[in-house]
């Protein structure tokens, strides 16, 4: 649950388009072309963005199991 609560909190500080992108595909199971017309943008930026937004999120998340 404490890692479900941190992984939240911290796709909300992603820069915007990336976070909202990232929420869209893992919370909310929609597939990318579905992404791509909702936001007005192609296929290839929206997995872009995704990738970009998880290794976002991923060292943050390796940054937070070395402090600890």
């Amino acid at each position: 649950k404490e890692l479900e609560q941190w992984c939240f909190q911290e796709i909300e500080q992603l820069p915007t388009s990336c976070g909202i992108i990232l929420r869209m595909r893992q919370l909310e199971h929609r597939d990318i072309n579905e992404i791509a017309t909702l936001i007005g943008i192609t296929p290839e930026s929206v997995s872009s963005l995704l990738s970009r937004a998880r290794r976002q999120l991923i060292e943050k998340y390796e940054k937070r199991k070395k402090s600890e």
